[in-house]
């Protein structure tokens, strides 16, 4: 499965959405959500807790692995990792808070929430009131505020601005690969603290975006001749041979 969302036993997916998504799983709504409403739809309002991670040896049962702890959920009984003994659990609901630390508490906002796999990682994402459009077109990019978290010790909490549309494993993938701006923040004691601190990320962000709009709408304006691109092609693949296919193919398109 390519989306890697949370499936029960009658196929139902955990994702939340304002918008069909191409897998055509999950719960749709009309308009944004609330946190509460996302954690509930997305069947996020479960908590992970720790116990010590024990193996075994022929009949030996047991066997205490010092200073690690296994991750699992409270609601299956679930493992969902392995982790040392300064991992800090950032609970799905605490991630969420993240975003009241922007604008406050129970404002609909959210755009789309899921789990991954058998809940090791969650996403939720919110859509910024900005918009990067080139002046004159319907050429427009939108621009969401991301926060991913894992409970399997794989990787930090991340809170990041991009202009992806997260609605799976694969679209969270390639946000995290274009993101505008990001911050990561390990599970460790103060990671809760770091969480709240990370709305400033936004502030930094609508700055960006108008920038971005300024310098794209600059861009849209100016005009290029053919021969300026061809010399701009032979400066890109100047250490290739003249008598290149690769040129060739590029002057011949």
């Amino acid at each position: 499965m390519a989306h890697n969302l949370e499936l029960d036993r009658n196929g139902k997916a955990s994702f939340a959405s304002t918008e069909k998504a191409w897998h055509n799983l999950g719960t749709i709504v009309d308009g944004a959500m609330t946190s509460e409403e996302a954690i509930k739809l997305a069947n996020l309002d479960y908590t992970v807790e720790l116990a010590p991670a024990t193996f075994s040896i022929g009949k030996v049962q047991g066997i205490v692995i010092p200073d690690k702890f296994a991750t699992f959920r409270t609601d299956k009984n679930m493992p969902l990792g392995v982790v040392g003994n300064k991992y800090t659990i950032v609970q799905n609901r605490e991630a969420f808070g993240f975003f009241d630390s922007i604008v406050g508490a129970d404002l609909a906002m959210f755009e789309t929430a899921g789990v991954l796999g058998q809940g090791e990682r969650i996403f939720v994402s919110a859509k910024m009131p900005d918009v990067i459009r080139i002046a004159g077109t319907d050429d427009i990019s939108e621009v969401y505020v991301l926060l991913t978290s894992s409970h399997d010790g794989s990787g930090s909490v991340i809170a990041a601005v991009t202009p992806v549309r997260v609605v799976c494993q694969n679209t969270l993938n390639a946000a995290l690969k274009n993101t505008i701006s990001r911050v990561a923040i390990r599970h460790t004691t103060n990671a809760g603290k770091k969480l709240e601190n990370a709305h400033k990320l936004l502030g930094i962000s609508q700055k960006y975006v108008e920038q971005v709009n300024e310098m794209f709408n600059s861009l849209a304006t100016k005009s290029i001749s053919d021969a300026r691109v061809l010399e701009l092609v032979e400066n890109l693949f100047k250490s290739e041979k003249e008598d290149s296919s690769r040129i060739k193919n590029i002057r011949e398109a």
